[in-house]
């Protein structure tokens, strides 16, 4: 091959790499600089001031929401003190150690240099998947300084997947992407579509593994099959306020919030009536004020989080449309009953900067009693004849609130105490 050759080659990768820099400007800032991933973080901290590292000291710049890029250099520019200078660098990236150096400054340099920065990182090839890179300098020995950090990388090849979807028998649409939207289906007479799942099943009373409707991320090529459940009756929403105890849905998902609030954000689950951590007391004031609790306490918010607290939520309402929603800094937040992040992954329930307005699948739901649920993912045979004998002949009384839940031979009644 031939230098010139050679030489272009080079030119092309670093055309088709890109590098940021982190200047250290105090001790728990730095100036960003050059090419960055979209919504890149950045948080540096330094225990004595600005770059300087003495014995036991430590700084530290912590990079997250790097997913999808490939690390290919980082470097950290050090000086020393005239004549000493030691410590340990450490770069873990994903939560994994990437590079490690310790000793003097001399022994990495050659010589101890107080007026000019030097470079010293790692090299090598590295494919971010939970973004994560943090970089740390801890001095052992007075004193090294730091003038910046410069991170080269480029663009991870993205792998795409074929999700090949099945109503039965029937292949309906084969999706490829990196990210694939799953759909959600229309009911087959009394059988209303709510997930997918990989292992077909004919009727039973368990729901099987599966992945909600909306945007799937696949790991490989992958076939998945509708699952239905038998839904003899229309839901019951509330369509006139007033207080009681509900279900609070999202009719599309076929999720219900549930239990209660944990570091800012709730779960959600496939509507379950039998589950008692579904069910929420609604006290409403007036029309346009509500209080929200369960047999453990309170929900409420704490600026833009849901918090075990006693506040009163705003209400929207109309026809069988029920949303609850906070402002904060004048914009409404609404208590959302199914989240995903920027990738399409699930991570619970909890407030979203929304119009109330849009949630037009939110609703409260009415308990009804219920009989063994049925799933499928063959609706096209109807209900079947077999079912699952279950010992009903015990009254089971809990207590919620201001009524009491009884259990009953399979089904279920709400009473005042």
């Amino acid at each position: 091959m031939s230098c010139q050759l050679c030489a272009c080659m080079k030119l092309l990768l670093i055309l088709l790499s890109s590098v940021m820099t982190f200047t250290v400007e105090t001790k728990s800032s730095v100036k960003a600089e050059g090419t960055f991933p979209y919504g890149m973080d950045a948080n540096y901290a330094c225990t004595y001031q600005k770059g300087d590292v003495r014995e036991g000291d430590t700084a530290t710049l912590t990079l997250s929401r790097l997913e999808g890029i490939q690390l290919e250099k980082i470097q950290v520019y050090l000086r020393s003190n005239k004549s000493s200078g030691a410590g340990v660098i450490t770069m873990t990236a994903d939560g994994q150690q990437l590079y490690r150096k310790e000793g003097t400054y001399q022994e990495w340099f050659g010589a101890y240099d107080n007026t000019n920065y030097q470079p010293i990182g790692w090299t090598g090839k590295k494919t971010l998947t939970e973004g994560t890179l943090e970089i740390q300098v801890v001095g052992t020995t007075n004193s090294l300084h730091i003038e910046k950090y410069e991170i080269t990388y480029s663009k991870a090849e993205i792998q795409t997947y074929t999700v090949r979807l099945m109503k039965g028998d029937e292949e309906i649409q084969q999706l490829t992407g990196e990210t694939v939207e799953l759909p959600q289906l229309n009911d087959e007479n009394n059988w209303h579509h709510i997930a997918w799942t990989e292992t077909p099943v004919h009727q039973q009373s368990t729901c099987p593994e599966n992945v909600m409707p909306g945007v799937y991320k696949p790991t490989r090529n992958v076939t998945l099959y509708a699952v239905y459940i038998y839904h003899p009756t229309i839901p019951e929403y509330m369509t006139e306020v007033q207080s009681g105890v509900y279900l609070y849905v999202h009719s599309a998902y076929s999720v219900a919030l549930t239990g209660s609030p944990q570091n800012g954000i709730m779960e959600s689950a496939l509507i379950d009536m039998d589950d008692a951590n579904q069910y929420y007391e609604i006290d409403f004031v007036g029309t346009d004020t509500a209080f929200i609790r369960n047999e453990e306490g309170y929900i409420g918010y704490s600026g833009k989080q849901v918090a075990a607290i006693q506040t009163p939520w705003q209400v929207y309402h109309s026809g069988d449309i029920t949303v609850f929603y906070t402002m904060y800094n004048n914009e409404p937040y609404v208590l959302w009953p199914y989240l995903t992040d920027g990738h399409g992954d699930y991570i619970g329930a909890g407030l979203v900067a929304a119009n109330p307005s849009s949630a037009s699948h939110v609703h409260l739901q009415i308990p009804v009693t219920s009989e063994e649920p049925a799933y499928t993912c063959y609706p096209q045979y109807g209900l079947g004849i077999e079912n699952v004998e279950i010992d009903r002949t015990n009254e089971c009384i809990i207590p919620f609130g201001v009524y009491n839940l009884i259990i009953k031979d399979g089904k279920k009644y709400l009473r005042l105490r």
